[in-house]
């Protein structure tokens, strides 16, 4: 799935740019070890030097553990900050991201802001 997004020719990105990578995956659709390849996936490809962040969203109502530690390994392995929210995705929460507005994340707080 998130592979696609990197094989499509419609998804264009500024090499000169920093950008926050938010995703969202269920259960019901892939399992944690997928999650863990699509990310390695991202990992790997070269767009992962224009990521200063990652936003991951709604997984399942009880958020395994397996895939807390995965999304951690992901963000100290290319030193970015990842946060899990419950925010957005596929749960009952359905918050709207603004795609092309500045902003910043704070792993610790668990905190994005938005700069306008």
């Amino acid at each position: 799935m998130y592979a696609l997004m990197l094989a499509n020719e419609y998804f264009n990105y500024d090499v000169n740019e920093k950008y926050l990578l938010f995703l969202e995956d269920h259960e019901k659709f892939s399992n944690i070890g997928a999650v863990s390849t699509y990310l390695a996936f991202i990992g790997q490809s070269s767009f992962i030097r224009n990521v200063s962040g990652l936003i991951f969203g709604h997984y399942s109502v009880n958020v395994p553990d397996d895939l807390l530690r995965c999304l951690e390994r992901f963000g100290r392995s290319h030193n970015i900050p990842v946060v899990y929210t419950d925010d957005f995705g596929h749960g009952t929460k359905h918050a709207i991201f603004p795609i092309g507005v500045n902003a910043t994340l704070d792993a610790g707080k668990q905190e994005l802001a938005f700069i306008y």
